[in-house]
């Protein structure tokens, strides 16, 4: 989310979480609160989003390197896989870089 959420939004979101009081409206002391969740739950799909794709992809290079390797046996096949997945994986491009923020 580029922008702070709107008043309507934070409403909604409050009384879907059940925050708002006697008179329908976020108390005070809840409506940041709200409104950070908002934006983390933005940061979080798009986050996701990125991981989907990213995923996708290396399940498409792995399967493709298992049925280039169908002639061999199965356990053959298994460790080949188990020794160049973690290259496969460190070479999937990660749309965004990630911040940890712990």
């Amino acid at each position: 989310m580029k922008r702070p959420p709107t008043d309507e939004e934070i409403t909604q979101a409050a009384a879907q979480m059940g925050l708002l009081d006697e008179n329908g409206k976020v108390p005070r002391n809840k409506r940041s609160l709200v409104a950070q969740t908002l934006i983390n739950a933005v940061v979080l799909d798009e986050q996701q989003t990125v991981d989907t794709t990213r995923t996708e992809e290396f399940c498409g290079r792995i399967t493709a390197i298992h049925n280039g390797l169908s002639n061999l046996p199965e356990a053959t096949t298994a460790g080949i896989l188990a020794a160049v997945a973690p290259v496969i994986w460190r070479q999937s491009p990660e749309k965004e870089p990630r911040h940890d923020r712990t």
